[in-house]
């Protein structure tokens, strides 16, 4: 327990909240990504190693932008098996349990199989998608979240929560072997995100239900891989056909905190819109 804990991704949606959750327990952070002072880029293999000089726990989320991470996470855990890491907490996806034969399922696999003591992380989808991913600047430039979503339920989580689980899982014991499911405490619409919002900013954000076929011309305009895009879009299909809707008690029961529900993280993120 005296070495540093390696938090990949430190800068990010979840990572930034494991770092400050970690130093509320007072222990000592690594933070690291593909700058600062501690480099971990998963294009740059003999990052890895440096990164994990001295470490026994570390939190990652695989390479993003891929439909095909498994490559570089079994690379990873066999680069891992020469360094001092025991633990590892792997921030996943919502449903990738259930996905055999995927990438980002083979992904696990290869964390599962890896010796390490593992913990599996599938959130929902984040709710700082709004403030800070892909729906803010519609919301703060033209006051409209768009998305190809219908009228889906989605249990969506707040990244600190994410965090609180990942930091708990890090630190704590009774969590190895566990692939938790992590939502917020209730299903609601896009349509229902941009009343919240609304609500706290004191203007009108709409929600518009967008074309598929826009949305990936749009992506692709962006500079998204076809086949991630077409991901991205598989993602909105099955909030569509009704597969997000879950709610689980993972934050409460690992945390010992309730999750925190959509109004809450409004009025803590208005400043962003």
């Amino acid at each position: 327990m005296g070495s540093e804990y390696l938090v990949v991704g430190a800068t990010g949606m979840v990572g930034r909240h494991v770092v400050t959750e970690l130093e509320r327990r007072d222990v000592a952070v690594r933070p690291a990504g593909r700058a600062g002072a501690t480099v971990f880029d998963w294009d740059k293999p003999g990052t890895w190693a440096p990164a994990l000089a001295g470490v026994e726990r570390a939190y990652v989320l695989w390479p993003q932008g891929t439909t095909q991470p498994q490559h570089r996470m079994a690379e990873f855990v066999s680069a891992a098996a020469d360094t001092s890491l025991r633990r590892l907490v792997l921030l996943s996806a919502y449903g990738v349990d259930r996905a055999d034969g995927s990438g980002p399922r083979k992904a696990e696999q290869a964390v599962q199989d890896s010796g390490l003591d593992w913990t599996i992380l599938r959130p929902n989808w984040f709710l700082q998608n709004f403030s800070d991913g892909i729906f803010a600047p519609g919301i703060r430039e033209r006051r409209v979240i768009e998305a190809p979503a219908g009228d889906g339920l989605v249990s969506f989580v707040d990244t600190r929560d994410i965090a609180a689980v990942a930091a708990t899982a890090l630190t704590g014991d009774g969590h190895t072997g566990e692939g938790y499911t992590i939502t917020g405490p209730t299903a609601v619409t896009f349509a229902d995100v941009a009343a919240a919002i609304s609500g706290v900013i004191g203007e009108p954000v709409g929600y518009r239900d967008a074309d598929p076929a826009g949305t990936r011309a749009g992506l692709l305009a962006a500079g998204v891989a076809p086949d991630y895009a077409d991901l991205l879009l598989g993602l909105f299909a099955g909030i569509v056909a009704g597969h997000n809707p879950t709610v689980t008690d993972v934050v409460e029961r690992v945390t010992g905190r309730p999750a925190r529900d959509v109004a809450t993280y409004a009025r803590d993120n208005a400043a962003a819109w």
